[in-house]
């Protein structure tokens, strides 16, 4: 059976229910891609269930309640049992992988352990933060190794397989407990990725931003392009874009307004853009957002 696939719109997910393959307290395994830039879905909750995901490309902003924290790539995130969080907005090739566990001690239990193992195994992961930085390269090629165990395997040693996959995933992530490591630089870009995004109206200049992260300018475009999944320019681009999608849907501006105060040359260079990200032009979404 192959991974359930979301074909549409700009996020791609692959998921599998391991649980309806015999395997007990692994609801869903899968990743998710961003063929081009869009937002996943509101605040919501997993019931019972422990959320852990890893950032391989591309920068991901979680909010998990009041607090908001910025994934880099190789980061975990974590989303403890009905804790209500979203991610946002996704950058164009990004690309991170997830797994939801069901550590609960009623029979079958979780991966058929005993009650007093399933015990310490959740005592351990509850107390991984939100974010996780450290070096995640083992559960990366867990999570892969786990994928390719269905995709690869068959019949009763594909069961035996993938119990054993996720057994060594999971034991992985519990082995950073406790082990997190600060990333260098991490800060600085961050702080400035948040000030584009959050007035993209202004212009920017490479070779300030490049000395603001004490980086080279190649090197700063590089860095940025791999946490944001865009070069500085267009991701102002794309920043400018979704603040005129909300202002199309909250204001009463005209589109020549809103696009010259997002410093669009025009409103039909602000439309050619809108229309290639978005599929219709300014004037068609707020008619329909307005219907």
């Amino acid at each position: 059976m192959p991974l359930a696939l979301n074909s549409t719109g700009p996020i791609r997910r692959r998921m599998l229910n391991l649980e309806k393959l015999g395997v007990p307290g692994v609801p869903l395994v899968g990743y998710t891609r961003s063929v081009r830039y869009g937002w996943t879905v509101d605040e919501h909750a997993h019931a019972g269930c422990l959320e852990i995901g890893l950032c391989l490309r591309g920068s991901l902003v979680l909010e998990s309640g009041a607090d908001r924290h910025t994934i880099m790539p190789g980061d975990l995130f974590v989303n403890h049992p009905d804790q209500v969080h979203r991610l946002q907005a996704l950058p164009k090739g990004g690309v991170h992988y997830w797994i939801h566990l069901r550590l609960s001690d009623a029979p079958p239990g979780f991966l058929g352990l005993p009650a007093p193992e399933i015990h310490a195994l959740r005592r351990r992961l509850n107390r991984l933060p939100c974010r996780v930085t450290a070096d995640t390269a083992r559960i990366a090629s867990a999570f892969r190794r786990l994928l390719k165990c269905h995709s690869s395997l068959s019949g009763n040693y594909r069961m035996f397989a993938l119990r054993s996959a996720c057994m060594s995933l999971v034991f992985e992530i519990a082995e950073l407990t406790g082990k997190q490591q600060p990333l260098a630089g991490t800060d600085k870009l961050s702080a400035i990725i948040e000030r584009i995004r959050a007035h993209p109206e202004q212009k920017i200049n490479l070779d300030a931003l490049a000395k603001e992260a004490a980086l080279s300018s190649t090197r700063f475009i590089n860095v940025f392009k791999q946490v944001t999944g865009f070069p500085p320019l267009h991701y102002q681009l794309v920043c400018r874009l979704n603040e005129a999608k909300r202002r199309l849907k909250e204001s009463d501006e005209s589109i020549t307004d809103i696009a010259a105060a997002l410093g669009f040359s025009s409103s039909q260079h602000f439309s050619t853009h809108f229309k290639k990200m978005f599929g219709c032009t300014p004037t068609s979404y707020r008619r329909s957002v307005r219907a």
